[in-house]
């Protein structure tokens, strides 16, 4: 889980962040150390409140998520595990976050480009400093409510909140399957439960106390920001892809031979990663398998139907007889 720290930092200082245009050098690596910070502190919060307070091992959710999952086909919740993984390798396989191996093409989109533009003298620490504790400087209270008198951010807000809703239910189910917490009905008991990888959990992690170790070991991380922010993201890619492998196992489970299920489940697991979002993968995922199922539940409705209109008849004939 520590390739987080990272990944985080580098993906959100790629934007420029804080950092007012044109972004310096300067203050993007000044913004890259104060994100590790950052996102370790979020962590040792996160990780040591849930282990404390949780009692299912598997996702950082709450019991409100699971009555909108549990609406969610089964072979989609299992594509979403393996979905998540493919997205996962994908963006560890790049040249930003990753070891670099693909990248983009104007023909095939993405092609083999085997360390094109990674700099293998990244991992070099700055200034020759590994332990220090870095303070939040340019991102802290780095906030502006000045646009939300506009319609358009509330439309963004209520957006974002529903992909996030969709982001979470897919990881949360991810884990589920993969811990076999899920039951045949496709639910699972408890009202708080915890974040552990997917990786953890298939070592054996099922106790609050995974969590509060790796709190722990996030609040150490917080002492190492001038190593964290050197690491290279040839170091990282590689266990994001090892992650992704382990997750696409769930994908064995699906029912490939009935295309109800097995349809609907490829096309989650191949829009995850195409499309860069866990969201539009279930999505398109739930488009795919009503379509399907439409014939069907006419078919049931019909039937339905002439046998409530039996029943009818067969009363009266039976009222009209006596």
């Amino acid at each position: 889980m520590a390739y987080i720290l990272s990944v985080n930092a580098s993906i959100i200082a790629d934007s420029g962040g804080a950092c007012p245009p044109p972004a310096s050098d300067t203050c993007l690596a000044r913004m890259r150390a104060d994100l590790v910070t950052a996102t370790a502190a979020a962590c040792v919060v996160a990780c040591i409140g849930m282990g404390a307070l949780a009692n299912l091992p598997f996702a950082l959710a709450v019991v409100l998520v699971e009555g909108l999952a549990g609406l969610i086909p089964r072979g989609i919740r299992l594509a979403s595990a393996a979905g998540i993984g493919l997205f996962l390798a994908f963006v560890g396989l790049q040249a930003h976050v990753g070891v670099g191996l693909v990248g983009p093409d104007p023909a095939t989109l993405v092609t083999l480009s085997a360390y094109a533009r990674t700099d293998l003298e990244m991992g070099a620490c700055e200034g020759g400093r590994i332990i220090h504790f870095h303070p939040i400087k340019s991102t802290m209270g780095a906030l502006s409510f000045n646009g939300f008198n506009r319609s358009e951010v509330w439309v963004a807000l209520a957006t974002l909140s529903y992909v996030d809703v969709l982001d979470t239910t897919g990881t949360m189910y991810s884990m589920a399957e993969i811990a076999g917490f899920v039951d045949a009905r496709g639910g699972f008991e408890g009202d708080y439960v915890m974040f552990l990888s997917s990786a953890g959990i298939k070592e054996g992690e099922r106790t609050g106390l995974t969590a509060l170790t790796v709190g722990l070991c996030f609040f150490g991380s917080m002492f190492f920001a001038p190593l964290l922010t050197s690491v290279p993201p040839w170091a990282v890619g590689p266990s994001m892809v090892m992650i992704g492998a382990m997750m696409v196992r769930t994908a064995l489970d699906v029912k490939r031979g009935y295309a109800a299920e097995g349809v609907p489940a490829f096309v989650t697991m191949a829009l995850m990663p195409l499309t860069y979002s866990i969201a539009y993968g279930i999505i398109g995922g739930l488009m795919v398998y009503v379509a399907l199922r439409v014939p069907d539940w006419v078919v049931e409705a019909v039937q339905w139907v002439v046998k409530a209109r039996r029943s009818v008849g067969g009363a009266r004939n039976q009222v009209a007889e006596a």
